[in-house]
């Protein structure tokens, strides 16, 4: 009972996230109600997480989000005037307190506080998701993952719908491309990042057709086929650059996985499959945007985005090492800008959310980041620790590998560009990581529950 509620408020929260947190700012209605849909699960899932003292069984995780919960906690706390003045970046605040004859106020690290608290909220989804999946059995897992192919399938046949439609119709967003596909998002390149992210999804379902007998395995690779066949459309249409070079390691993994779970007899269908699918994403690459794309690669980046780079990387050194707050990237980046190359559309995001997280977090951003990485290796290398090499032991394996996949797969887009930043993303981020912690027995549930 207690695993059917956690599944129904973690689905609950993963369908409203979806649906609703594809916005890239805050201050959107929308918004507001994918962060409310997961409050549930965020209520239920730390409660059980205390009282059946599951928390045992995930320390690193746990302190890892912890940490991240704490360090924007910390950059509100107000320090007196001759420590917060002494900061770098700080001389000309001060300096206008002392121009005006005013006194300097008691002040935080931040240079906006409520900026930094609105980034403290978005994180609810992440990690409300985390929290409800890491204490979920393999089965109930496994009707997740499901549920996230099925959503990033609407959302592509969504996108599909909206090229062939008029200029700006079916986007729920006013900011948005006007002649791409968005899906439910304001930006094309974060329905890049969910349709990434859902090819080794599909590949993991994929694995347990070959637990199926006769119809039951044909129905289930029908369901997947049609489901992945949008997706994989959408994806190669996007024009990002980004999203299909990702693609080739996406839609690798995706058939690696799905042979997780075919007879020893098949492993040469199974090879096939993914030589096959790789080839298409190659295929897609030099014929479909073959012009723009190697132009792109032999160019270097654009020339915008260089920018963004270069201002960022400058004003992150400025406020090493504590960062300028969390949130504040917009009027930190205006302050660096020149005006002669000043452009009528502001930057919001630095297209490179490791930079801009040095900036907004400096060094205890930069040693969190560090240790998920390691966190990261670690629960990688856990997963070829076999205990024995069983088709149905590989098959267990393809639900947390496809999560690796998917952290990795985001990680590295948002060296690009900053798909962690909408609610929507956000959750889907928090649902991989949790796959990664050990799914707990049903036995063992049961217990807890008593």
């Amino acid at each position: 009972m207690r695993g059917l509620v956690l599944f129904c408020v973690a689905a609950f929260g993963l369908i409203a996230a979806l649906l609703f947190g594809g916005a890239t700012r805050a201050g959107y209605l929308s918004t507001g109600v994918a962060q409310l849909a997961c409050l549930p699960a965020l209520g239920l899932s730390a409660w059980t997480l205390l009282k059946g003292g599951v928390w045992r069984e995930m320390r690193a995780p746990l302190l890892i989000a912890a940490g991240v919960l704490l360090l924007p906690a910390a950059q509100l706390i107000p320090m007196p005037p001759t420590l917060w003045s002494g900061l770098p970046g700080r001389t000309e605040f001060a300096d206008v307190y002392r121009a005006a004859g005013l006194a300097l106020p008691w002040a935080p690290v931040s240079l906006d506080p409520y900026a930094t608290l609105r980034s403290a909220v978005a994180l609810i989804p992440g990690l409300a998701i985390f929290l409800a999946v890491a204490q979920l059995e393999a089965r109930f897992r496994r009707r997740l993952v499901l549920l996230l192919a099925a959503l990033a399938a609407l959302h592509a046949a969504l996108g599909l719908a909206q090229l062939t439609a008029s200029e700006g119709a079916l986007r729920p967003y006013t900011i948005t491309n006007e002649t791409e596909a968005v899906g439910l998002f304001a930006n094309r390149n974060h329905l890049v990042a969910l349709l990434l992210a859902a090819l080794p999804l599909f590949g993991a379902w994929a694995a347990f057709a070959g637990k199926d007998a006769g119809p039951g395995r044909v129905r289930r690779w029908l369901l997947c086929g049609t489901l992945c066949a949008p997706v994989a459309a959408a994806l190669l249409l996007s024009g990002s650059r980004a999203g299909l070079l990702l693609a080739i390691p996406a839609a690798g993994a995706s058939a690696a996985l799905a042979a997780y779970g075919v007879r020893r007899h098949e492993k040469a269908f199974a090879m096939a499959l993914a030589a096959g699918t790789v080839g298409l994403a190659l295929l897609a690459l030099t014929q479909v945007l073959a012009p723009g794309l190697v132009s792109g690669l032999t160019g270097g980046l654009d020339p915008v985005r260089s920018e963004f780079v270069a201002i960022t990387g400058q004003a992150a050194r400025r406020f090493a090492p504590l960062g300028s707050g969390f949130g504040t990237f917009v009027p930190v980046y205006q302050a660096f800008e020149q005006p002669e190359r000043l452009r009528p559309a502001f930057a919001n995001h630095a297209h490179n959310d490791w930079l801009e997280l040095w900036l907004e977090g400096g060094l205890p951003m930069l040693l969190l980041l560090a240790a998920f990485l390691a966190w990261l290796l670690r629960s990688c290398l856990d997963l070829r620790r076999t205990e024995g090499r069983s088709r149905d032991h590989l098959r267990r394996q393809a639900i947390p590998a496809a999560g690796a996949c998917v952290v990795l797969l985001l990680l590295a887009h948002s060296l690009a560009e900053y798909p962690l930043r909408t609610p929507a993303l956000m959750a889907l981020f928090g649902f991989a990581c949790a796959l990664l912690v050990r799914a707990p027995e049903a036995s063992r549930t049961r217990e807890l529950a008593r």
